[in-house]
């Protein structure tokens, strides 16, 4: 369930970014970096799971 959240996170912070006002730059910048801050984040506390030879299922 893991890999199906983290392939949809980009996508529903797209989807924020989109509802946002024109007029705020700023703030679609900062939650482009959150959500990929979140991915990464998620990737590396994932990391330990798969060197230890587990595999990632959706």
């Amino acid at each position: 369930m893991d890999l199906t959240y983290l392939i949809v996170l980009p996508f529903a912070g797209s989807v924020v970014a989109a509802l946002l006002p024109t007029n705020a730059r700023n703030l679609a910048a900062s939650w482009a970096a959150l959500v990929a801050g979140a991915a990464a984040l998620w990737v590396a506390l994932l990391l330990p799971q798969v060197q230890a030879g587990g595999v990632l299922v959706a």
